[in-house]
């Protein structure tokens, strides 16, 4: 499962049922070999597609090429012929940075590693009989995914539910807690009913309280939310805060993907609580700045790809894919509170490829990670009535997850993009 859960899904096909999008107009040069190019980055720089792809595959395919020591024609605005050591120089000059490459986005996984429910659901029930006595024992797993949805399963989802909205509680609490927040919550969302974007002081609140999630202490809100999880308690300690640090910020960009599916909502609050986001606090702070009228609030329609400001004033295909991305997760789970506790809970138990080694092959974690899947698994089965359907959407939901993780250091990269050209 852990190496399933960083496949980086064929996100292609989802992203073009989502919504159709038409590639961006030729109007610049290449800054490598002088060809028409779109005016967005690719790894770094504004380059033609062709010079893209070569860059690509010299660094997946660890190209090692000779110098010709001479003028090559690539210095000159051509790449008939030429150098390739040449032109890989000039790529890294242009500003092209191999370590933008990493992993395919858009790989297609093949049948052998996709969520094998049987044997899944074969590791569940048998990680039930090692852990047999153990005071975090789960609930029995039916033993065939032909069996109707239990009602343990289902309250098991409840509590699940339960323990999202109380770790989202802590999180927005971390916004309450920096000052003047609640007015500038006020005026950001205000203005955002007037269709203006969004305002400086709003994002640099955000990004403080990012920045505090990104430090989980062990005796804060969010660190006791997290303990509620029942399927955490067996992780090590530090393999759990590593790995909730992590994926918190994960889990935020999720909950910002669900925003975006529910923009159809005609209010904020509604939408919010389509997204299941809609806590106690968050309900005790909209009555506090709106007293009167708190569904007098539109719901947020500035959270695509179009209506971003970054994206227009400096074009990026990491943006692209930041933004598809979240369409195709968003649009998935959308208002299904339930499937969303689920995914989320699956979000905060898979590690990145960054984490240690211990995270990444914590084998406690992996237990977590299977029973999740196929709780999920049961879950849409029981929801759709047919099992291939339900375990091609628990595959879809899986690979995304990957993704979400590309996107997690997306979002680092857009805040430094904003910072560099003065959006702050």
């Amino acid at each position: 499962f852990n190496k399933l859960a960083y496949q980086f899904a064929g996100i292609h096909s989802l992203v073009m049922k989502a919504k159709k999008w038409r590639p961006p107009p030729l109007n610049k040069k290449c800054k490598v070999c002088g060809d028409p190019a779109a005016p967005i980055q690719h790894y770094g720089a504004i380059v033609c597609y062709s010079c893209r792809a070569f860059f690509r595959r010299s660094v997946v395919n660890k190209k090692c090429f000779t110098s010709c020591f001479d003028n090559c024609s690539i210095l000159l605005g051509a790449k008939q012929d030429t150098c390739k050591q040449c032109r890989f120089d000039k790529c890294l000059q242009a500003g092209m940075r191999p370590e933008s490459v990493g992993q395919s986005k858009l790989q297609v996984v093949s049948e052998k590693e996709k969520v094998d429910i049987i044997s899944l659901m074969q590791d569940v029930l048998d990680a039930e009989k090692v852990c047999q006595g153990s005071p975090t024992q789960i609930e029995t797993v039916p033993s065939a995914p032909i069996h109707d949805f239990t009602f343990e399963e289902e309250f098991r989802i409840y509590e699940l539910l339960v323990r999202k909205e109380h770790l989202v509680d802590g999180i927005f609490d971390l916004s309450l807690q920096i000052p003047n927040f609640l007015g500038t919550w006020k005026d950001f969302l205000l203005s955002q009913s007037l269709g203006s974007l969004m305002t400086k002081e709003y994002r640099n609140l955000v990004d403080i309280r990012n920045g505090a999630i990104l430090s989980i202490q062990t005796d804060g809100l969010i660190s006791l939310s997290l303990d509620m999880f029942d399927e955490f308690k067996n992780v090590d300690q530090s393999v759990k805060l590593e790995t909730m640090e992590f994926s918190c910020i994960v889990l935020h960009i999720f909950n910002r993907s669900l925003m975006m599916a529910n923009s159809d909502q005609k209010f904020y609050v509604d939408q919010n609580k389509a997204s299941g986001c809609f806590t106690q606090k968050f309900k005790q702070a909209i009555e506090t700045i709106f007293p009167e009228n708190h569904y007098g609030i539109k719901s947020l329609q500035h959270l695509s790809l179009e209506t971003d400001y970054l994206f227009q004033v400096d074009p990026s295909d990491d943006d692209v894919f930041f933004f598809r991305t979240l369409e195709a997760v968003g649009g998935l789970v959308k208002d299904d509170v339930k499937m969303g506790a689920l995914f989320s809970t699956l979000i905060l138990a898979t590690p990145g490829i960054t984490l240690s080694d211990a995270s990444k092959n914590d084998q406690t974690l992996k237990t977590v990670q299977n029973e999740i899947t196929f709780l999920l698994f049961r879950y849409l089965r029981d929801k759709l009535g047919n099992s291939d359907q339900a375990s091609s959407l628990t595959n879809r939901l899986v690979m995304l997850i990957g993704d979400l993780h590309i996107c997690r250091d997306i979002h680092g990269q857009r805040r430094q993009r904003r910072k560099k050209i003065s959006l702050y």
